[in-house]
């Protein structure tokens, strides 16, 4: 912030210099050009000397992500055959390997598939739940800003303890 008081302050002193000198050479036309020149050259540069310092200070002064969680939960068919706390499965689409879940979304249920890479699973909570990423917040508004996607991102799943199964056969074709 300091550099672009002391970027303006230069520029203006140069602007009114150009003025006052041109003036007293008799050409106060040119000297207001100039000026004017010189003002909108330096607006520029402070312009741009502020976007770069925006962007290299950004992961350095801080910024945090904000997050949301949000309940498993399970669907139920007319013969009770499905059943539990909640449904977290794993599989393959496309040679991608993917977790499928269902949430509550206040009143109805959904379907969610995500790529298995960059989400964490933990066995700690006794209720299943996940949490997404939903956005990035600056810690100085005004002087740094998120660089990056603010989209809703999946990043840890907590289900209960010892209830991840391995080796299980479903029989589906």
């Amino acid at each position: 912030m300091a550099v672009l008081i002391v970027i303006a302050a230069v520029v203006i002193m140069a602007a009114l210099w150009f003025f006052i000198r041109e003036t007293l050479d008799g050409d106060p036309i040119f000297g207001l050009g100039i000026a004017a020149f010189t003002l909108v050259g330096g607006s520029v540069l402070g312009s741009l000397v502020a976007l770069i310092a925006t962007l290299s200070l950004s992961p350095i002064v801080g910024y945090h992500y904000t997050y949301q969680s949000q309940p498993l939960v399970t669907l139920t068919d007319e013969r009770n055959s499905l059943g539990g706390q909640f449904f977290l499965g794993t599989g393959y689409i496309s040679e991608g390997a993917v977790y499928t879940f269902y949430t509550d979304d206040g009143g109805y249920r959904s379907m969610h598939q995500t790529g298995v890479g960059g989400v964490r699973v933990y066995e700690d909570s006794p209720k299943p739940y996940v949490v997404w990423e939903t956005g990035c917040e600056s810690d100085h508004p005004g002087i740094v800003f998120c660089v990056g996607s603010s989209s809703r991102k999946l990043v840890e799943i907590h289900v209960p303890p010892a209830s991840i199964k391995t080796g299980i056969s479903m029989g589906a074709r």
